[in-house]
């Protein structure tokens, strides 16, 4: 009897592990027949997708080892002009909370030899750059949102606030990215 009850149990947590895995494409799923804003406003409260990747200065970043951080997630790509217009403004999010306990980070499909040609000369990004992650970006990810698209993301891995589009007009889009992102943080950071 207790080796049945042990499989049970085996097999249950086995479940669940898989289950919240797939959490964030099944919530996807089901929002995704919402029209743009109300899909958006669904995924609130739903767990973040898992990923993992190495930037581009070299560092692993893997949502299970930031648990208990907030998290700051940023969707891109060069040749997106409302993703270039934002930077300035996430930057200044990135200075704002440099002290807190507050992670950064943001996927792009472009290449890393790209990112060294064609944007570290010119441009300035503060969040830790996962490169080449256009499958998990098209594939695994696939919300429907376009790009730009930035996730707040709390403590516990829940989804607070999403993000997403923009002005191609530099100062508008960094005003407005700075108003959605900077209160959901200091209020999420009041929590603690």
């Amino acid at each position: 009897m207790n080796k049945t009850i042990s499989l049970l149990i085996i097999f249950t947590f086995g479940l669940f592990s898989s289950n919240a895995q797939d959490n964030y494409q099944t919530a996807l799923a089901q929002c995704s027949t919402l029209d743009y804003f109300k899909s958006q406003a669904c995924m609130i409260d739903e767990k973040i997708f898992d990923f993992e990747g190495t930037t581009y200065s070299g560092n692993k970043v893997q949502f299970s080892e930031l648990k208990g951080k907030l998290i700051v997630i940023n969707l891109w790509f060069m040749a997106c002009a409302p993703c270039m217009a934002e930077l300035e403004g996430l930057n200044e999010i990135v200075e704002k909370y440099q002290d807190d306990d507050v992670a950064f980070i943001s996927f792009t499909w472009d290449s890393k030899e790209d990112l060294e040609q064609d944007f570290f000369p010119n441009h300035n990004f503060k969040f830790e750059i996962v490169s080449d992650a256009q499958t998990f970006l098209l594939e695994e990810i696939d919300h429907g949102w376009g790009f730009p698209t930035t996730f707040i993301v709390d403590q516990e891995g829940y989804i607070q606030k999403i993000i997403s589009g923009g002005s191609t007009e530099k100062d508008v889009a960094n005003k407005d990215i700075k108003e959605n992102i900077i209160p959901i943080l200091d209020q999420l950071l009041s929590k603690e």
